[in-house]
């Protein structure tokens, strides 16, 4: 980003009785524009104890030394008049402090006058607020002036500050340079014009300070239909925290800029397919370390869910959503928890317990964890380092063989963008529901959306199929704000049916009839999506189909065809139990109205057919030894 103006500081500490030199540095702080004046602050820090110190601060005559200089370089010529508006009573109460405007230079002349107080060791304290006058055309509108803070590095509270120093490092909306600043005053909706300053919501191309304040300082969501908001620039000041919750969504198309004192930003989202998160696409650089002295930090949250299920242990199939983790970063203390990884080769699940093991951005991990405490849920944290770049882990090539990857950002990814010049991968994701104790998947633009749009630190399986894959490969631009649960739109003609009832494991398939697409009735890659068998086994309830060559089925495309087509369902209950097959109305509506959709319980052959149009629930009773068919 250009910046107009800028600002260079040389620190001058002389004496007249010794050539050894007392050590300071000086950094300028909260630049701020009011009316037509433009604002800034120095601060200052004795960074040794250099002998000369004492001898300066206990010094009978003060005209035995000479005057230091505080001198600050501007760029933008368009300045002039510079005042003293504040100095510290305190430490420069001994001085006469003067100041002038020179060749673009602002020097400002210390002449002790008595014995000056002893200056603080490694402490920053606010020295002079300056001011000048902005005479850039028109004077009216200092808006030429841009908002970034004239690249001065430093700010934040050193060794030993008081709380009474710190105040002047909680940076309110008054330093606001041409941007939307929030203030919170109505509420905690992005969307609400009366929390900002000046009022109006902030758009695409406007840059935003993110405040620290006595206002409620963090973002709690959207009022209306808007869930993602973006804009140009991010700057989060310091020991400002924004929370971006769940099911809200920032984009900032240029560069953030993190302040530090706390966490700065940070990301919530719960864990499981069709649970909401939050969604942050950085598209430009990440500044962690906008003060010199304290980083700021992104803080990455997972919430993995500890519930006492009759399948015992939860499953969570996890990847980190930042770079450079290992194992132990995972902070898994939750009692009887472990880690597996995908081997393959093997295409088996293989334990991994070394705290060191590294668990590289891109690829899946599975979590198991079991509950005996009634603790019900655990976060799993992560901090800084998010992925902004390309990710392409490796993946198994072989024909038919299945590797465990995982979505790198910290924002969902479309598997449909993510497809596309992928070379030997199948169209189809599968995506395991812990909830649901089941995979769900995605294939050939049909199938569940969860799968589809995949969530932050979410693993998935893709499948190889001649042997030609080397690598998958994700970018930043697959990264998208869908974080609904469900789109309101799904493909045409195809019927969605789910199981309710028995233990706490469920199912669904997905039948989708398509035009002029090659699909058969047998098994099509591209199109369909095989039944994958539940890691719980069986007890796990399961619901599939059969394709015309024996192939079971999670996603079965057909041929769309005018005349009448029977598609075999089977059915395998987890326990002796009351069900339901349950068919998706909004998956109902996609057919035509003239469209018959009927359901034969082939097990009891002299009932009637079921009408889903007219009773998309069928209840049944089933036990784990009948026949699935």
């Amino acid at each position: 980003m250009k910046k107009i103006l800028t600002l260079s500081i040389i620190l001058i500490l002389a004496t007249l009785t010794s050539t050894s030199q007392p050590t300071g540095s000086l950094t300028i702080e909260n630049p701020r524009i009011s009316g037509t004046q433009f604002f800034f602050d120095i601060y200052f820090m004795r960074t040794n104890n250099d002998v000369q110190w004492h001898t300066f601060a206990n010094l009978a005559n003060p005209t035995g030394f000479a005057a230091s200089s505080w001198v600050v370089d501007l760029n933008f010529t368009e300045l002039s008049n510079p005042v003293i508006t504040y100095e510290h009573l305190t430490y420069l109460s001994s001085y006469n402090n003067t100041i002038q405007l020179l060749a673009n230079k602002i020097t400002i002349t210390t002449s002790p006058s008595a014995a000056p107080v002893d200056l603080p060791l490694n402490q920053w304290w606010h020295a002079f607020t300056i001011s000048l006058d902005i005479n850039a055309p028109p004077n009216s509108n200092p808006s030429s002036i841009l908002w970034d803070e004239l690249n001065t590095g430093i700010v934040g509270a050193g060794t030993g500050s008081s709380s009474d120093t710190e105040l002047y490092f909680d940076s309110d909306c008054d330093i606001a340079l041409n941007t939307s600043c929030w203030d919170g005053s109505s509420s905690g909706a992005w969307d609400d014009p009366d929390n900002w300053s000046p009022a109006g919501v902030p758009g695409s191309g406007d840059d935003v300070i993110y405040p620290y304040g006595t206002f409620p300082h963090t973002l709690s969501g959207f009022n209306g239909a808007i869930k993602n908001a973006e804009m140009t620039n991010l700057r989060v000041n310091h020991k400002a925290e924004m929370l971006i919750g769940q099911n809200t969504g920032l984009t900032v198309t240029g560069d953030v800029f993190l302040k530090g004192g706390v966490k700065n930003i940070v990301l919530g989202a719960n864990s499981g397919l069709g649970t909401t998160s939050s969604s942050f696409i950085p598209e430009g650089a990440i500044n962690y370390n906008s003060y010199s002295l304290e980083n700021g930090h992104i803080e990455v949250h997972r919430t993995l869910y500890y519930e006492n299920t009759d399948v015992d242990y939860y499953h969570h199939q996890v990847a980190a959503p930042v770079s450079g983790v290992i194992l132990g970063d995972w902070d898994m203390i939750h009692f009887n928890s472990y880690a597996y990884e995908f081997q393959m080769s093997s295409q088996s699940w293989f334990n991994i317990y070394n705290p060191s093991r590294s668990t590289p951005s891109g690829y899946g991990f599975i979590l198991s964890l079991y509950d005996i405490a009634g603790t019900p849920t655990e976060d799993v944290v992560f901090y800084d380092n998010l992925v902004l770049g390309n990710v392409s882990p490796t993946v198994e090539s072989g024909a038919l063989k299945y590797t465990l990857i995982g979505n790198p950002y910290t924002a969902p990814i479309d598997w449909t963008s993510m497809i596309i010049g992928q070379t030997g991968i199948v169209d189809v994701v599968y995506v395991w529901d812990p909830s649901a104790g089941n995979y769900k998947s995605f294939a050939g633009a049909v199938g569940n959306q969860s799968c589809k749009y995949i969530q932050p630190g979410q693993a998935f399986f893709v499948e190889a199929f001649d042997g030609s894959a080397s690598n998958f490969d994700m970018t930043p631009g697959d990264r998208t704000h869908n974080i609904e649960l469900y789109l309101k739109s799904e493909p045409q003609n195809v019927l969605r049916i789910y199981t309710e009832g028995g233990n706490t494991t469920s199912d669904e398939i997905y039948i989708a009839f398509k035009d002029n697409q090659a699909v058969t009735g047998g098994y099509d890659l591209n199109h369909d999506a095989t039944e994958w068998p539940s890691t719980y086994g069986e007890i796990a309830t399961e619901l599939y189909t059969t394709s015309t060559d024996f192939v079971h089925l999670a996603i079965d495309a057909r041929p769309l065809s005018p005349d009448l087509m029977s598609v075999p369902v089977h059915f395998k209950a987890g326990v002796e139990a009351e069900y339901n097959l349950v068919a998706d109305i909004e998956s109902i509506e996609s057919f035509s109205p003239g469209t018959d959709i009927f359901l034969e319980d082939t097990y009891m052959p002299e009932q009637a057919w079921i009408d889903l149009r007219e009773f998309n629930s069928y209840t049944f009773n089933a036990t784990p030894e009948d026949d699935y068919a």
